[in-house]
């Protein structure tokens, strides 16, 4: 059974959702049964007022459902089974979200973790070509299920052609699961103006790729080594520290 949320009040209330596009029509009876999809719609700033629990083997959140931005925040703790993000959505965390089925961060979506956890057991973490994560956490994203922002213990993929924005608090460091080669149409972006961003491991990128340090960020590559290809996007308005005892080389005069 499908359900839309409503133009007002809060998601984790069943009088929100209704069984036709506007949100009007039957709620549904609960949030425990299987095979629900829940799309959130028809309010640009939709969120939570306590802890959101969707059950279900098969059901799943869906925001955004077409060309409407929407903007979901959530302050308390969502738990759920599986979550997919469309275009023009973006899911703004302000507590964990534990997850036992698939996240989907989809292309012209936003996952901003800001410094909270992503978790699950056996959930599985898609972050697929165009979709943009941003990343909180001062370890980046890890392959420890007890480490970053992401720690499902499911298979996690991090698309070497998605989107990447380091903005957190703190010092960071891009983490050992952050490819360490962006393909065409990829980004880098370091947004962290509190303290420095540093290269966890090497990096390459890639023709085509967007790296920006944002004004008032810094990037260091610590002890790594990075490769600019030619043709790569470079926009530097804060600071590229390149360490002593690391290094840098390009492809081609305009890399």
């Amino acid at each position: 059974s499908t359900f839309y949320s409503k133009s007002i009040g809060n998601l984790e209330v069943l009088s929100t959702w209704g069984s036709t596009s506007d949100g009007t029509g039957t709620a549904p009876a609960n949030f425990t049964t299987d095979g629900l999809t829940l799309i959130v719609a028809n309010n640009p700033t939709p969120t939570i007022g306590g802890t959101w629990t969707v059950g279900g083997a098969t059901s799943k959140i869906q925001v955004g459902d077409g060309p409407a931005a929407i903007n979901f925040t959530v302050p308390y703790s969502l738990i759920a089974t599986n979550l997919n993000i469309m275009n023009n959505a973006t899911v703004m965390l302000g507590s964990n979200v534990t997850l036992s089925g698939t996240i989907n961060v989809n292309n012209g979506s936003t996952l901003n973790c800001s410094t909270y956890i992503v978790s699950g057991t056996a959930g599985v973490f898609n972050h697929n070509s165009g979709g943009k994560l941003m990343i909180g956490s001062p370890l980046g994203i890890t392959t420890s299920v007890t480490n970053g922002n992401i720690q499902t213990t499911g298979t996690r993929a991090f698309n070497t052609t998605g989107k990447f924005v380091y903005n957190g608090i703190a010092s960071q460091v891009t983490g050992n699961a952050f490819p360490q080669t962006l393909a065409t149409g990829g980004l880098l972006q370091i947004s962290n103006t509190a303290s420095t961003v540093t290269l966890s491991q090497y990096m390459d990128i890639a023709s085509g790729v967007y790296c920006i340090v944002d004004a008032g960020a810094t990037l260091t590559t610590g002890v790594n080594t990075h490769h600019f290809d030619r043709g790569c996007l470079v926009t530097i308005n804060g600071t590229f520290q390149i360490d002593a005892s690391g290094d840098t080389y390009s492809s081609g005069t305009n890399a």
